[in-house]
């Protein structure tokens, strides 16, 4: 026998987890939880889950899973969160194509998302600013960009007091005395 249940409440316990479900009975029975291996994920009260009578005649009854609220993963995909009462906090998303992607909202008004796709690109990101790291290695960092043999661009590289594309300093050849450059720097270059 199996039914589908409402958790009520959930016990890690010093013996195992526990979990009390809902079902067509005059009170919430207790069962076993269980998950799959490697997976630490308790149900949180209001998941639907499934409870299985176990067959050796005790009438125990075992918890073996949660039924995702809104479901996303496409078929051969993982996609796990973790959650408060409120809804979602973080995801971690392993998708059929190859790519991986986490997002982190705890309040649901800032996400910060972290993505690894399928041809070795990576970005992060987050309300103020991204980070994107090319497939052929070059780094785009909020307006800079860097490639992969070190050579640096910017529409505009500024402090408050000084701007990169005026500002040298001199440069010491060990042994010896500083290298004072004879012309001034070329903006943009």
């Amino acid at each position: 026998m199996s039914d589908l249940g409402t958790v009520t409440a959930y016990d890690a316990g010093d013996d195992g987890a526990t979990v009390r479900i809902a079902i067509n009975t005059a009170e919430d029975p207790e069962a076993d939880w269980y998950a799959p291996p490697g997976l630490d994920a308790p149900p949180l009260p209001g998941d639907v889950a499934v409870a299985v009578e176990i067959t050796d005649g005790t009438g125990e009854l075992a918890g073996v899973g949660v039924a995702p609220s809104s479901p996303k993963a496409a078929p051969g995909e993982f996609r796990f969160v973790a959650r408060t009462p409120a809804g979602v906090a973080c995801e971690v998303w392993l998708r059929a194509d190859g790519s991986v992607s986490a997002t982190v909202d705890p309040d649901g008004l800032a996400p910060v998302a972290f993505e690894l796709a399928a041809d070795g690109s990576a970005t992060l990101a987050n309300y103020i600013g991204s980070m994107a790291l090319g497939a052929d290695g070059t780094l785009h960092l909020n307006g800079v960009t860097i490639d992969p043999l070190g050579n640096l661009s910017a529409t505009s590289v500024r402090s408050a007091l000084v701007g990169l594309d005026t500002h040298t300093h001199a440069q010491t050849v060990p042994p010896g005395p500083p290298v004072v450059p004879t012309t001034p720097p070329t903006p943009g270059t």
